[in-house]
């Protein structure tokens, strides 16, 4: 048992790591990338209003004033670091400036400008590098005095997943050159230190994304159009110590990119827009922070541990609750985690695994819940058979029996019982009388053709027009009756009775179903026995477990079926005995009352379904209550039994002898038997007969005692007479006669009291008499 129990720990255990392990491998596989970014901008559409400051100023210029020189770029840059900005951020290099621009960008210090990545292969503006890519170089820059030279950072089209853009480089390496990304070089002088640790050490060794926080809108970013400033309308407060990063507009006719805010609010949005929701990001330390593969596994393991401790205490029906409640932890949990603390948990994972763990259990707990039903429905068959007494069903004196009895009582020529086998479709003969299986054509043997499909589906006898048995010397008709058993066919009855003995139709058809309904359970319960007792065990556990999931149901079904029938049978003759009855729990709660008691409940005013057994003893007895708890203590703690003369009055008067005592039910535990008391049967015996009969027989006694005493005392006077002297002949002659006559008389009583006698005893010895017809 022990071993059970540990192989099924075992084996969750190993479903746990195979779950941890499996996820893991998929997500190397970038299996629930698409699943994974659903969530992340599912969790952007639910961000809280943010309170993290604006600290980008985003300029909008239009295409064409890329190539106007230093008459609007060096004016915009000598602009904005008089309003005192923090930092002036270029996503384009300016063309046709001269080195006085960026000379004083280099003066200023806090000017970055962006080199977009050029391509040797002709591929499409919109396709963002592919790692591994060698065919690609940085945008030239322009020639520039030595000591004027510019700070720049490396802009490419951002990531993507099936289209939608949610993350930015961090870093690019060319030609085994590591450059930065334009907003990460703006980021660390803005903040003036280096992004985080793994930020830092990602961008130095190799290729890395960030996620860009798309929480604050872009209805909700300061913007500004160049033509404004350059007109003078710029205001210092909207300027200072902001980092104002400088994009062209984006062309009407040209596409944006898609991101989560194309979902939300249905919008497309431009490349320097995207620039500013990425610089923003690492301003406000907005970077995202991801899991490796291994935290990933380590997590994973984890969780799926401590949720297999809380499924081994559940029940099966409180699981799938459960599991409900901690997915919906896990997303809160990944919510809270995400915008407060800016890390992003495997949320699509953990979900798939936590099913995968509830698939696992339910099936386990399912399996196991099944295998034990299983094993006590079988069990429980069996005892059911084993209170039927099966095996008597298949010694052939059974069907010897029936065959006789079927024979006499129909007046029948010929009959021959057929058994119906499972996975079987020919005859197979149980007894016969005057005939044998050889009889039936080997084509007529078969159950799916007529006349046996015609016969089922009526559901009684069906006059055979085409006799099944070979035809005789005598002129017979032919019938075939189906088995049936709980619906079910059992088994075919051909029987043949002489066409010049034709019994009444109504009382044939009444003794052929009555015969029939009992041959069907008998060749049911012999199936059975017959599978029960295989010489191969194993081949019925195959039968019961395999080869049917319905058919140890069905037969449990038709046990119980057999068993009803046997109890209906006993409760009816309970019910319609002449003795009043009632069957009580432990407890003196009225189980039954038959008939015979409710009849006489109604005469004497009683009431026993209401009442308690003790109730009904003190109701019948007139004892008092101590008296009736102390007989009742005797009956249940001392298994005693109480008989006692009662009398009941109403418009009659009856004498009854109340009996009343345990039953029990007798349990077979470890080899020896068990009575378990099961409640008290109560009895009530008219003797009222036997009472007149004893009173009458008691006077009559007296009163031949009182005469027989009279005639004595004359006897003896008489005698005394006679032996005396004084005694004449003529007195002696008449003393003679009297005494003659006393005898005489006493002899005529005894002979009359002894006729009685034996016509009593002849009257007690009739046990039953024959009813003529």
């Amino acid at each position: 048992m022990w071993k059970k129990k540990w192989l099924a720990k075992l084996s969750a255990l190993f479903y746990a790591l195979l779950i941890a392990v499996g996820i893991t491998v998929l997500n190397f596989f970038d299996t629930f990338t698409v699943l994974d970014e659903w969530a992340y901008d599912v969790f952007e559409r639910l961000t809280l209003n943010p309170e993290a400051p604006d600290q980008v100023l985003l300029v909008k210029a239009a295409p064409k004033t890329q190539d106007q020189g230093d008459k609007t770029w060096l004016t915009l840059l000598n602009t904005l670091e008089a309003k005192k900005a923090k930092q002036i951020v270029f996503t384009f290099m300016p063309k046709r400036v001269s080195s006085d621009f960026y000379c004083k960008a280099h003066q200023y210090g806090n000017v970055f400008f962006a080199r977009s990545i050029q391509r040797d292969v002709q591929i499409s503006q919109n396709a963002p590098l592919q790692k591994g890519e060698t065919e690609i170089a940085l945008e030239p820059l322009p020639k520039l005095p030595v000591d004027c030279q510019i700070q720049f950072g490396v802009v490419d089209i951002p990531p993507h997943t099936h289209g939608i853009h949610r993350q930015q480089h961090l870093a690019f390496n060319i030609k085994g050159e590591s450059y930065l990304a334009l907003e990460v070089l703006a980021a660390e002088h803005f903040l003036g230190k280096p992004l985080s640790a793994f930020v830092h050490s990602a961008t130095l060794e190799q290729e890395a994304d960030y996620r860009v926080h798309f929480a604050k809108g872009l209805d909700e970013f300061p913007q500004l159009k160049l033509k404004r400033i350059l007109a003078g309308g710029l205001v210092s407060e909207l300027v200072e110590q902001r980092s104002v990063i400088i994009g062209l507009a984006h062309p009407s006719n040209l596409p944006g990119l898609h991101t989560p805010l194309a979902m939300t609010r249905n919008l497309m949005i431009s490349m320097p827009e995207y620039h500013a929701l990425a610089l923003n990001t690492l301003l406000n330390e907005k970077h995202i922070t991801t899991f490796t593969l291994q935290v990933e596994f380590v997590l994973f393991l984890i969780l799926m541990f401590l949720n297999l401790l809380i499924y081994q205490r559940l029940t099966i029906h409180k699981t799938l609750r459960v599991t409900l409640s901690v997915m919906g932890i896990y997303v809160i949990l990944a919510w809270l985690l995400y915008h407060q603390a800016l890390i992003w948990l495997p949320l699509v994972e953990m979900l798939i695994a936590q099913s995968l763990l509830y698939l696992f259990d339910f099936q386990h707990k399912s399996l196991t819940s099944d295998k034990a039903l299983r094993e006590t429905l079988v069990e429980m068959s069996f005892k059911i058979e084993d209170r039927v007494n099966s095996e008597s069903y298949v010694t052939d004196e059974y069907w010897a029996q029936v065959i006789v009895m079927s024979h006499d009582l129909l007046d029948l020529t010929r009959l021959i019982i057929l058994e119906w086998q499972p996975n079987h479709a020919h005859a197979n003969e149980i007894n016969a009388l005057h005939c044998s299986l050889a009889d039936i054509d080997k084509a007529q043997r078969r159950y799916n053709k007529k006349p046996y499909t015609t016969a089922i589906k009526k559901k009684g006898a069906l006059h055979l027009k085409q006799p099944l048995l070979k035809p005789t010397e005598v002129a017979e008709e032919q019938y075939l009756m189906p088995l049936f058993f709980d619906d079910e066919v059992q088994g075919f009855w051909v029987l043949a009775i002489e066409t010049a003995k034709q019994p009444n139709p109504t009382r044939f058809d009444i003794g052929i179903k009555d015969l029939a309904l009992q041959m069907g359970k008998s060749l049911y319960h012999r199936q059975q026995w017959l599978l029960r007792h295989q010489a191969d065990q194993k081949r019925l556990m195959r039968y019961f477990h395999f080869e049917s999931g319905a058919l140890l149901h069905k037969a449990l079904h038709k046990s119980i079926t057999a068993l009803e029938h046997r109890l209906s049978v006993l409760e009816n003759l309970m019910n319609d005995s002449e003795t009043p009855t009632i069957l009580y729990d432990v407890f003196g709660g009225a189980i039954q009352v038959n008939q015979s008691m409710n009849a006489l409940s109604h005469i004497f005013g009683l009431t026993p379904h209401k009442m308690s057994a003790l109730g009904f003893m003190m109701e019948i007895s007139q004892m008092e209550m101590e008296t009736a708890q102390e007989y009742f203590r005797h009956i249940l703690l001392e298994q005693g039994k109480i008989v006692q003369q009662v009398k009941l009055s109403a418009s009659i008067e009856r004498v009854y002898i109340l009996n009343m005592q345990l039953f029990y039910y007798h349990e077979k535990s470890e080899g020896s038997e068990q009575a378990i008391k099961q409640g008290v049967l109560c009895q009530l015996f008219d003797v009222t007969q036997m009472k007149l009969q004893s009173s009458l027989k008691e006077q009559v006694a007296e009163r031949l005692i009182f005469q027989f005493r009279n005639d004595m005392q004359s006897i003896l006077m008489a005698s005394q007479l006679l032996t005396s002297d004084k005694t004449g002949e003529s007195e002696k002659e008449m003393v003679g006669g009297i005494l003659q006559n006393k005898v005489n008389s006493h002899l005529n009583i005894l002979n009359e009291v002894e006729t009685q006698l034996n016509a009593e005893l002849d009257a007690t010895s009739t046990t039953s008499q024959f009813e003529t017809y």
